[in-house]
């Protein structure tokens, strides 16, 4: 069997936050974002997101047109890939979307908005080894995306920030 990469999806924020030179992230976050990228231009990881999603959310942004063509730039790689939507990922978007709606009856929590559940949708169906995002919830009732890592709904899925993996070897707690 061949080696497969490590495949890491990344969350519209965390493009966002890469065009942006969002450098102020604490605990070597941002880092995290940059080393991802190295290890694309390595061909070292396979980076995905969802083709409809990211696409979307990526141009209803602010931000100038050079910054929308380094995201398409960037899935010109091959081991760059838009994930495109099925009917699986359509039917796992509705189930994920239910499901916190009755959780949130139940807790007090927000749902999760379809555009979420259709990002979550997309990394379980593809099987991914990450999510990164940095959707961590506004309000203390936000459930955000953070507080899911592991269990999406009955489905595992890896969620966190990226880290930079050198960031504790130099700054050591």
């Amino acid at each position: 069997m061949a080696n497969r990469k490590e495949t890491i999806y990344w969350d519209t924020c965390i493009f966002i936050a890469w065009f942006q030179c969002e450098i102020y992230r604490p605990n070597g976050e941002f880092a995290g974002v940059l080393e991802c990228v190295e290890k694309v231009n390595k061909n070292q990881i396979l980076l995905v997101t969802s083709a409809t999603m990211a696409k979307k959310e990526i141009h209803a942004t602010k931000m100038d047109n050079s910054a929308k063509q380094k995201f398409e730039s960037l899935f010109k790689r091959r081991n760059a890939q838009f994930l495109e939507p099925n009917p699986k990922i359509y039917r796992l978007t509705d189930e994920i979307v239910n499901y916190y709606d009755k959780q949130s009856e139940l807790d007090g929590y927000g749902s999760v908005s379809k555009a979420d559940a259709e990002h979550l949708a997309t990394a379980i169906i593809y099987n991914v080894d990450a999510f990164y995002t940095y959707d961590e919830g506004v309000k203390s009732n936000d459930r955000g995306l953070l507080n899911l890592n592991g269990d999406v709904a009955g489905h595992q899925l890896r969620i966190c920030k990226p880290q930079f993996k050198q960031f504790r070897l130099l700054f050591p707690e």
